[in-house]
């Protein structure tokens, strides 16, 4: 994916969380029978980068919930002649949220969790990279409920993650504005 298309995925999933926050003040609070502890959910989403998730989740009260959320990333580009490029990133992690009200038909929380990875990246003629990665992070959301059984939500946030290879090398990376979108279906 090039960067000037994730800058305009992650806009775009700004915008429609704003969308979705000023929302909340038309709809109707009406509280998902459903929501209970013991409740628990599939989800899928996509972040701002592209990258695609897909976790379950357990409601430990009526206002928080945690899961386990893992992630896929798959590149491959054949540049031309002789240059040939992969990567694959893949993670696994816990999360909470922390709804700031009971969840009602538009449930506003805070988010947070930690991710760990394997990662390789792969170019013609040169020798693959494998790492480790660990990351934290942690924001704000909102789950919009259109049926008992599911919600649609969106988030934001920052993200610290680092990368390390055998060969010593480290890299570490803020990312300020994170953006996904999440649905959860609900059992």
């Amino acid at each position: 994916m090039a960067p000037d298309s994730r800058g305009f995925i992650g806009s775009a999933l700004l915008i429609a969380l704003a969308l979705l926050a000023l929302a909340a003040a038309a709809v109707e609070a009406q509280a998902p029978q459903a929501l209970s502890p013991g409740t628990r959910s599939l989800s899928f989403g996509i972040d701002g980068s592209g990258t695609s998730e897909a976790g379950i989740w357990y409601f430990l009260s009526q206002r928080s919930s945690v899961g386990l959320l893992g992630s896929l990333d798959w590149m491959s580009e054949d540049r031309g002649a002789d240059d040939d490029r992969s990567h694959l990133e893949m993670t696994l992690g816990p999360r909470v949220k922390w709804y700031l009200t009971n969840p009602a038909r538009v449930a506003p929380f805070w988010h947070g969790g930690f991710s760990f990875g394997h990662v390789r990246s792969s170019r013609e003629g040169r020798e693959d990279r494998t790492g480790r990665t660990l990351g934290v992070e942690g924001g704000f959301g909102v789950d919009w409920f259109p049926v008992e059984q599911m919600s649609v939500g969106g988030w934001t946030g920052l993200r610290l993650r680092d990368e390390r290879l055998p060969s010593g090398d480290t890299r570490t990376r803020l990312t300020t504005l994170t953006t996904g979108l999440r649905v959860h279906l609900y059992f």
